[in-house]
């Protein structure tokens, strides 16, 4: 049959069938050989001999088990780590073969990697019963068995033909190698539904597919939806059961236009305020009332831990606080397990971001001092009204600069302390508060200053040629540059410490 790429792994491996619970100690035992016809397979493999076998569990924690190939070529592994049916990715040479396992299952693999490139894999032995699904599958024309590649600029009318007749054809496999067991694989009738439960999953996804490139509104995507896919999904989307479709969770743990677009199947009307960090319009509040219990849990905590595990816009210990209480009033809905992964990550990753800032700080004191006593970098920026500025013209006065970008929350919150400070000293001809958005968009950063009223002298770095000069790590900065056009302080305080940025500023305005 043809090779087996590794998306069609990942489409089977993160399956765990966890609801048949059979108890026993018999092990799973893979076993079988690899030839290589050519002497550079062969000599690939004498050096890269491992074999693996991987799968998820319930909660997608990633499990292994290894073995080696020996000098002919052959393995043998026994894992008591399959405690039920359990789909897992057999790792042999650059190939990867999604397979069902179950205890007291005796596989035999022989693997044979053809000279002019492709190889030949047979699976043979008890519990190979279903691997026929899989190997029928990709023998047939791959346009004709697969949702994905149906072309979504047809006609719904010519749309829903192709697809019906896509789910024809995955049935009539399903029902020849499921229904026609004489094997008495006590597992096989599982595997069966839950075959079955991908290729329903799968359906869904192409009807959403289609609806996205159409550029439905809601109540049309509702409506082309439920007409086409089962009624009793509508009626209950948080069977349990769906858990156990690998197809269903990378769905909405990965594929964040389909989550989106499975909840604007339900006209769900959010109002509560965006959570900066979650995949667009996949809203915890929509999730929480579209979706009950496990099912629920799962997305709930894949949403949330997302922008912990990959930064995003949490880029600092009060980015990782705030987004903790923005999410706080979903944790009920999670379950223990999910509630104290979740607290764990919180915790490491607020240990790492705590770290950086650290040593950010250090390094900035370091590179502050060299700085200071000498002529700031000059710069020649223009405002939000088109008048162009230059720091030179400045000499004489005592100058902050605040240095911010309309993205960063930081930044926006020293707005309100930075005004005030303004204030106090908006009389004082010998003074000039400047503020300069960094790393910004022109739009950004004008409706920023509408929104926060942000006073002074307001400064746009199109060319980032203050970030160049300035910056180093981060923003919000503040700098302070004496009568002399000289940096008095390379990193001086919040506004919103207290009165510290005052008191230089005091100091600076009194030396002649």
């Amino acid at each position: 049959m043809k090779s087996i790429l590794i998306i069609v792994c990942i489409f089977f491996n993160s399956c765990n069938l966890f609801a048949q619970e059979i108890q026993n100690n018999e092990p799973f035992i893979i076993k079988g050989e690899v030839i290589g016809e050519s002497k550079n397979t062969k000599l690939y493999l004498s050096q890269f001999n491992a074999v693996t076998i991987s799968f998820k569990d319930k909660f997608d924690i990633l499990h292994f088990d290894t073995t080696h190939l020996d000098k002919n070529g052959k393995f043998y592994l026994k894992s008591y780590n399959i405690k039920k049916t359990t789909s897992i990715t057999l790792s042999i040479y650059q190939y990867w073969y999604p397979i069902y396992a179950a205890p007291g299952y005796d596989l035999s693999v022989k693997l044979t990697i053809k000279e002019k490139g492709g190889s030949i894999f047979k699976l043979t032995g008890k519990g190979a019963e279903s691997y026929k699904y899989t190997d029928i599958f990709y023998s047939m024309p791959f346009l004709d068995t697969n949702f994905g590649l149906i072309s979504y600029s047809m006609k719904e009318s010519d749309f829903l033909k192709k697809m019906n007749k896509i789910e024809r054809c995955r049935d009539s496999i399903a029902n020849l190698v499921f229904d026609n067991d004489s094997t008495n694989d006590k597992y096989l009738p599982y595997i069966s539904k839950i075959t079955r439960l991908d290729n329903s999953v799968e359906k869904l996804k192409g009807l959403l597919h289609y609806v996205r490139n159409q550029k439905y509104n809601d109540k049309k995507i509702s409506t082309f939806v439920r007409n086409n896919f089962d009624p009793l999904f509508f009626e209950n989307p948080s069977k349990e059961e769906y858990l156990e479709s690998s197809v269903f969770k990378i769905a909405v743990n990965i594929e964040y236009q389909f989550l989106n677009y499975l909840l604007r199947c339900f006209n769900i009307k959010d109002t509560t305020p965006v959570i900066q960090g979650l995949r667009e319009g996949c809203s915890l509040e929509k999730v929480n009332r579209v979706f009950t219990g496990e099912v629920r849990a799962y997305i709930l905590y894949h949403l949330m831990l997302e922008p912990i595990t990959y930064f995003r816009d949490i880029r600092s210990v009060e980015d990782l606080r705030k987004f903790k209480i923005k999410i706080s009033p979903y944790f009920s809905s999670l379950s223990d397990y999910y509630k104290k992964e979740l607290d764990a990550k919180f915790a490491e990753r607020e240990i790492y971001l705590t770290k950086i800032e650290e040593g950010i700080a250090k390094e900035e004191e370091i590179k502050a001092k060299t700085y200071i006593g000498k002529p700031a970098p000059a710069f020649k920026l223009r405002s939000e009204t088109g008048k162009k500025y230059d720091l030179t013209n400045f000499k004489g006065k005592v100058v902050i600069l605040n240095l911010w970008s309309s993205w960063c929350d930081i930044c926006r919150n020293e707005n309100k302390p930075f005004n005030e400070l303004f204030h106090k000293y908006e009389n004082d001809p010998r003074i000039a508060f400047i503020s300069i958005a960094i790393f910004d968009t022109s739009n950004d950063w004008k409706n920023a200053i509408k929104e926060d009223k942000i006073s002074g002298i307001q400064l746009f770095d199109k060319d980032r040629e203050v970030f160049n000069s300035y910056i180093d790590k981060h923003v919000p900065k503040f700098i302070l540059i004496d009568k002399q056009g000289n940096v008095a302080n390379f990193m001086a305080p919040k506004p919103s410490k207290g009165n510290e940025l005052q008191k230089l500023i005091k100091k600076e305005l009194e030396k002649q």
